[in-house]
């Protein structure tokens, strides 16, 4: 707070007459470098003594001209000058992180246009004490032992968590020789080391034999930085799927792993098609995971038969098959890819159907296809006893043909629709 304090001499005082409480405009300016604040005052005695307050706001350090005008004046000479030191905290220390050897800055700045000198960063004994209490250790603070005009620098700090979680914040001082104390807030957030737990891999994707036994393993390891702790392995509820492993697994130090086995079953008589479940290695502090998916599969093989029929096959002497059938068959895992084509014969009485023998007692998808006919599409399971699809291709038995002629009347035209029915006389 700037005081602000002169007398009015008036150079005819028989013709100002008396001076109580007549008005003074004061300005402040900040070397020339800001906006200048003005302040109207007013005298307080006949003598014309006046005085005021003026605030100096934080970030208005440096040299500054004072001077005082009549209210009717544009302007007023410099009367008197002076100097003050501001200095501000612009970012403060925060510090996160995992127990062990920590540091932190903040930055603090000199808003004069003149030289700070003797800074010093100043920490309370007591509150050092008390920070070693809780395990805070080693505390230090280094500042810059001086600041240019407007410029700014860096306070460090560092220090040593010893306890595994400390949260707070506690105040260290900035003082200087020229210009009033700063406070600079440190604020502090250590969490627990954590174990992290990893399942590798983490989907187990392979395939099944019916009637056999089968092995599979996952291991879960600790990329934390602490220990886990007794980990239990949770195993889904199904009748082909068990624990071949213990079921608690001890602690796993940082870096260190362990495998989980389970055994998969398959009778004889089961289905094809996919197993799915998942397994959960898990304590009050971390878990992971591996899921699975199991194609149950067959070695037994079959013959498949496919018959493309059309309405002749019904009704037509010979129930002649439809030649020229494109015929594609593809095993659901798409191992397997078969394309062929049924003999095309004048009569189609000859034409036959398609045998693949030997092929693996799994799921299949056929699509059927001939001129003029609709095709058909399917997907079948293949048993070891074979299989015959009656793939049924309806024939377009009615055709249209149009014919557009054009008239000598313009934009005008005639459409003559022309049906043709096809037949087989015996």
């Amino acid at each position: 707070v700037l005081t602000l304090g002169g007398k009015i001499t008036p150079l005819f005082p028989e013709a100002v007459g008396e001076m109580y409480y007549r008005p003074v405009r004061v300005w402040v300016q900040r070397d020339n470098r800001g906006a200048t604040e003005l302040r109207t005052l007013y005298t307080y005695d006949d003598d014309g003594n006046f005085y005021g307050y003026y605030r100096l706001p934080t970030s208005a350090g440096g040299y500054h001209n004072v001077g005082a005008r009549h209210p009717g004046q544009n302007n007023g000479a410099v009367q008197d000058r002076f100097l003050t030191f501001s200095k501000t905290v612009t970012q403060h220390v925060r510090v996160t992180g995992l127990p062990g050897y920590k540091e932190g800055t903040g930055v603090i700045k000199n808003n004069a246009n003149a030289n700070i000198t003797g800074l010093k960063a100043m920490v309370d004994s007591e509150l050092v004490a008390q920070l070693e209490n809780e395990g805070i250790r080693r505390f230090n603070v280094t500042a810059p032992t001086s600041l240019g005009p407007d410029q700014t620098g860096k306070i460090y700090v560092s220090f040593e968590c010893t306890v595994p979680y400390f949260s707070g914040n506690f105040d260290i001082e900035i003082v200087s020789d020229q210009a009033s104390p700063q406070y600079m807030t440190i604020t502090v957030s250590i969490i627990p080391l954590q174990p992290k737990l990893v399942a590798e891999p983490g989907r187990i994707q392979a395939a099944v034999l019916r009637g056999t036994q089968r092995m599979f393993s996952f291991e879960v390891k600790n990329f934390g930085a602490a220990p886990t702790g007794d980990l239990k392995v949770l195993a889904p509820t199904s009748k082909f799927v068990e624990l071949a492993s213990d079921q608690v697994i001890p602690s796993l130090d940082v870096g260190n792993g362990s495998f989980v086995s389970f055994m998969v079953t398959i009778p004889e008589t089961q289905a094809l098609g996919k197993l799915r479940g998942s397994f959960a290695v898990s304590n009050q502090l971390v878990g992971a995971g591996c899921s699975y998916e199991l194609d149950i599969q067959s070695n037994a093989t079959g013959t498949l038969i496919i018959r493309p029929e059309n309405e002749f096959t019904y009704f037509a002497a010979g129930n002649p098959l439809v030649g020229g059938a494109i015929i594609t068959v593809t095993s659901g895992d798409n191992k397997f890819r078969f394309r062929g084509v049924t003999e095309e014969n004048t009569n189609t009485t000859n034409a036959t159907a398609i045998v693949l023998e030997n092929l693996r007692e799994t799921y299949y998808r056929i699509h059927v296809q001939a001129i003029g006919h609709g095709s058909y599409t399917s997907t079948i399971l293949l048993p070891p006893e074979g299989l015959t699809v009656e793939a049924w291709l309806p024939k377009k038995l009615v055709s249209y043909t149009w014919t557009v002629r054009e008239t000598v009347v313009r934009e005008v035209y005639k459409f003559k629709l022309e049906a043709t029915f096809t037949t087989q006389v015996p």
